[in-house]
């Protein structure tokens, strides 16, 4: 079965990492991930999170799985939380996923079970693992100019490449990374 398998090109993002920690040069920079990296080049663990992580394993009472969908309680708060007090649960679906990459995968799926037409609007320049999600789910990637004029958005080279978008594309932003 697995003989079966096309060989797939690796990331060049991981490919790239593994070269620049393969050079020994003491003056080089991480540019490649949006993470924070001390001067040590580690990606430390902020204390509140440390904080955070104590207090839900001394409130933990069940290591039994959760629904599908993550924690109940977690969900409809941070719904709250990003589209108001007033939003109905019955509008929005919340659930959690492993990390971002996760949360896209399950995206595409759900776009390309309910709108297998849709095109992905995807950022030039974007994160490199968005074009090859959507893609592995089978849906059509295209990309916009994302660059800046005057130091702010340059709206109009957006709109311009987004010209050709139609009802029921998606336009997929990358608002940051941790």
């Amino acid at each position: 079965m697995l003989e079966n398998l096309p060989n797939v090109q690796g990331d060049p993002l991981w490919d790239l990492l593994h070269q620049f920690n393969a050079d020994k040069r003491d003056q080089k920079i991480d540019l490649l991930v949006g993470v924070y990296r001390d001067e040590l080049g580690q990606t430390p663990v902020m204390q509140q999170v440390q904080d955070a992580e104590i207090y839900l394993a001394q409130q933990a009472n069940s290591k039994t799985y959760r629904m599908l969908s993550g924690n109940l309680e977690f969900n409809d708060l941070i719904a709250k939380f990003l589209l108001g007090d007033s939003s109905k649960v019955d509008n929005n679906c919340t659930i959690q996923t492993v990390g971002g990459s996760g949360a896209l995968r399950v995206l595409a799926d759900l776009i390309a079970r309910l709108s297998p037409n849709s095109v992905i609007w995807n950022t030039d320049p974007g994160y490199i693992n968005h074009r090859p999600i959507m893609q592995g789910a089978g849906l059509t990637v295209e990309t916009f100019t994302w660059q800046q004029k005057n130091q702010l958005l340059d709206i109009e080279t957006c709109f311009d490449d987004l010209h050709g978008a139609k009802e029921g594309d998606v336009i997929l932003l990358h608002g940051c990374s941790p």
